[in-house]
């Protein structure tokens, strides 16, 4: 409780306390193979597409391209009943 006052972030309380055990146990070399692997698989190409997916959706929204899509798509299917009810804007209704 007390790491919550000064300002700790939760994922490092949550590491804090595994790795503790291991170091009591004596178990250093395993804390150490852990902190590998975890900083190994952050720059795996699956894990990196998901934020580059959400930049790429943000940027298409400040340039004016989903607007530019939504009312292409609205334009060839707008007709069909029920055609974008998932994925269409209010504005453009």
């Amino acid at each position: 409780m007390c790491l919550v006052i000064v300002g700790v972030p939760i994922l490092f309380m949550l590491l804090l306390a595994p790795a503790a055990s291991l170091v009591i146990d004596g178990r250093e070399q395993l804390c150490l193979q852990i902190v590998s692997r975890l900083f190994s698989s952050m720059f795996s190409f699956p894990l990196m597409a998901i934020p580059l997916f959400t930049l790429v959706g943000e940027l298409m929204n400040l340039g004016g391209t989903t607007l530019r899509i939504m009312r292409f798509s609205q334009a060839l299917i707008g007709r069909v009943r029920g055609c974008q009810s998932r994925c269409q804007p209010s504005h453009l209704a």
